[in-house]
């Protein structure tokens, strides 16, 4: 049975999705507080950060790409990356029964939930935006971008998750086990620095049309042309694909996590493993 094939289906999604939103809003809050903290810390490196450095980080310049580059730092985190540690009950649950369905499921459920959280934000700026500029063609199809594209990096992100995932211990905890140190500080920190430049390399892949057609273009036609032209035909091949790599990822990420169930069961069993 596929996800959404009949109404037990969809059911069974609508119930993940509503769990998800629950978890998430109970404290300690963490997917909303990392979601925060990278849209503050985007806006500053956008808007202040000398020359030399915003160059370093940031590929494309144009002011329509920035609700693009939030789209993608918002969810370049743990909750984009380490999706299943924190329902470990569920998913050794859906591990020892060996449902694909329902760990692919899950996954979507948290996908859908993040989108929620991060695409209304990303739409509010890109809507000031283009108020300022009116560019309003732009500022549509800047939308309807950040509304869909970054489905394509939530859908290969997951991945990390279930080739190493960590257990959502407090820092306080995970200090006083600091004498377990690969396991509690260096395993965890590396795995919280990794989605920074991980996640945004899945996010290229997308960019990837629009990238191409202002290279093409550049030459033809003027900046404004250009930029619009490179928008409808990105729009027009990033969004398919996007929903392709999306459903064909997660879908991958919930076989290999039943595949390797016996590592990933011995793990997520076992908080003391950081």
């Amino acid at each position: 049975m596929r996800i959404g094939d009949d109404r037990d289906g969809r059911a069974a999604l609508r119930h993940d999705v509503l769990t998800e939103a629950r978890r998430v809003m109970r404290p300690p809050r963490e997917v909303l507080i990392c979601v925060a903290a990278n849209g503050v810390l985007v806006s500053v490196l956008w808007f202040f950060s000398p020359v030399r450095l915003f160059d370093a980080i940031f590929t494309l310049h144009q002011a329509f790409m920035f609700p693009v580059v939030m789209a993608s730092w918002m969810i370049a985190d743990v909750p984009s990356t380490n999706e299943l540690a924190p329902d470990a009950t569920r998913v050794l649950a859906l591990l020892e029964d060996d449902d694909v369905v329902g760990l692919e499921r899950l996954l979507r459920a948290k996908h859908l939930v993040l989108w929620v959280v991060v695409t209304p934000i990303v739409l509010v700026v890109a809507a000031i935006m283009g108020a300022t500029s009116h560019h309003w063609l732009t500022m549509w199809l800047t939308m309807v971008w950040v509304a869909t594209v970054p489905f394509a990096a939530l859908g290969i992100s997951c991945m990390i998750g279930v080739w190493w995932p960590y257990h959502p211990i407090p820092l306080a905890e995970r200090w006083e086990e600091r004498s377990n140190w690969r396991h509690m500080l260096l395993r965890w920190g590396t795995l919280c620095i990794l989605p920074y430049a991980v996640v945004p390399l899945f996010g290229l892949v997308a960019l990837l049309p629009l990238i191409a057609t202002l290279a093409i273009l550049k030459v033809r036609l003027s900046d404004s042309s250009a930029t619009l032209v490179a928008l409808i035909i990105g729009c027009a091949v990033a969004l398919p694909l996007a929903f392709v790599v999306w459903d064909r990822g997660t879908r991958m990420a919930a076989k290999f996590a039943v595949k390797r169930r016996n590592a990933l069961a011995a793990y997520l069993g076992d908080p003391a493993l950081g």
